[in-house]
């Protein structure tokens, strides 16, 4: 059991990392170039390697042994290797979801049809929150993982967001899932 979490771990790592190279080889290569508010690249780059090992047997690894030892894992075991591909198709998917919802919601915008696309870019929020609270519970409860000051305060914001402009939808179990990720930024 506890070789099947490293492998895991290993792999969330990995597509982490993969996430970091592909958007830091986008980004101008001066390493003062912020990645988000108050961050440049090495210090994000710094704050993942720490919450990824801490609490397990890579605490001590530097970046390098960690990225060394997730590619023989990949190329070596093939829980691994299928784990590591489910993870790009979900995120391929994702990502193909994303670019076409915001589509949507500019084409209404530019079509003059503001309320579709206040609808388009609600709905959209709502699956973030809900699947940031997922993975807020996911990582705590498995991985000891705390989230990360921008997911908690990006939650706060659609948490204030949604003060000012309430929103319920026709299915409960949703709308549950937002006031449970909500929740979960009250409690710190």
């Amino acid at each position: 059991m506890r070789k099947k979490q490293l492998i895991l771990l290993s792999l969330i790592l990995l597509s982490m990392l993969v996430t970091l190279s592909i958007r830091s080889t986008a980004q101008s290569t001066n390493q003062r170039s912020s990645p988000g508010p108050g961050l440049t690249m090495d210090q994000l780059n710094s704050l993942l390697h720490a919450q990824l090992t801490s609490k397990t047997s890579a605490t001590n690894m530097t970046e390098q042994q960690v990225h060394v030892f997730m590619n023989s894992a990949i190329e070596t075991n093939l829980a691994a290797q299928l784990w590591a591909r489910m993870e790009l198709m979900t995120k391929m998917a994702a990502r193909g979801a994303n670019i076409a919802s915001t589509v949507r919601a500019l084409e209404c915008l530019r079509d003059g049809r503001t309320n579709d696309a206040i609808r388009e870019l609600e709905a959209k929020l709502d699956t973030d929150i809900m699947l940031s609270g997922d993975e807020m519970v996911i990582s705590k409860m498995h991985y000891q993982i705390e989230p990360f000051s921008q997911q908690s305060s990006g939650l706060r914001q659609a948490k204030e967001y949604r003060l000012k402009f309430p929103r319920k939808t026709a299915d409960a179990i949703s709308d549950g899932r937002v006031e449970h990720a909500f929740s979960l930024v009250e409690q710190k």
